[in-house]
């Protein structure tokens, strides 16, 4: 049976209140993905703590991107459908081995 060698070649790490995203380029035995990793502080007192863990080809990661920035760009939804969470955002800021053109 073949080994799996997996290599983080770029990641993306954010920190939020109570939440924590993390996106990493992986190679996998030759074979470039995305993988896209958060972590939500549910309860405090029990340290419930939500995880999910998506891995996504690069082709679906690409139009997702797209589809992404498609919704945030729109005025109609960040003006008026999702104003109040919008709102709620503080600005975020990531770490990583990736030059951040934005925060």
């Amino acid at each position: 049976m073949e080994e799996t060698k997996i290599e983080v070649i770029k990641f993306l790490e954010a920190r939020l209140p109570n939440k924590r995203i993390s996106v990493y380029l992986l190679d996998i035995n030759g074979e470039k993905c995305f993988d896209v990793v958060t972590r939500t502080l549910v309860d405090f007192r029990t340290r419930n703590i939500i995880r999910t863990d998506n891995r996504y080809s690069v082709e679906t990661f690409l139009v997702m991107s797209e589809m992404f920035d498609h919704f945030t760009s729109n005025p109609e939804i960040t003006n008026k459908i999702l104003v109040r969470e919008v709102a709620r955002i503080n600005k975020v800021t990531a770490k990583g081995n990736l030059n951040i053109m934005r925060q």
